[in-house]
Parts: C-alpha cells; structure tokens; sequence
C-alpha cells in the first residue's frame, strides 16, 4: 500500500513540475512572438508613415492568429506530455499489482 502512495506523490510531483516547465516553456514562447511582432509593426511603421487603416487591422489579426496557433501548439503538447506521464505511472501500477507488489 505504501508502494501506491508514494508512487501516487511521485506521479503529482511529476505532474507539478512538468505543469510548471511547460507554462515557462509557453510564456517564452508568447514573449518571443510578441518581441517578433513588435518589430513587425515597428518596420511597418519606419517604412509607411502612412499607412491604410485597414493594413494595422491586417497586421493585427494576424498576430492574433499566430498567438492562438502558439497557445493551442503548447496546450496540446502540454496534455500529451501529461497523458505520457500518466500512461507511465498506471503502467508501472498494473505491472506492480501482476507481481503481487503493493
């Protein structure tokens, strides 16, 4: 039974600290692409001191688009991590409780 415990903290540990690198992972990533998009709008605006309005409103949306795409990319690569994680531990339980363990 203690085996299950620990094993069941061992897996939340796991859990917590994969959580917790992937969020800085995705923050980086959303601080990159912001620095990228500044930049974007900085050369936009160097080059055409006039500019259509409906340009800015082009330029925006696809810096939303590009976030979005950014966030999905790192909360599907975040749920089949976890789904790893704990694809591994109950594994380990099922191959545990076949050899009698407990």
């Amino acid at each position: 039974m203690f085996a299950v415990y620990s094993l069941t903290l061992n897996k939340l540990r796991q859990r917590q600290m994969l959580e917790e690198k992937l969020a800085q992972r995705k923050r980086k990533r959303l601080e990159n692409l912001k620095t990228k998009q500044q930049q974007e709008e900085q050369e936009r605006d160097q080059s055409d001191k006039i500019f259509d309005v409906g340009d800015g409103i082009e330029l925006m949306r696809k810096h939303e688009q590009e976030k979005m795409r950014l966030v999905e990319d790192c909360d599907s690569r975040i749920e089949e991590e976890l789904d790893q994680v704990l694809y591994c531990a109950s594994s380990f339980i099922v191959v545990n409780d076949l050899q009698g363990g407990y």
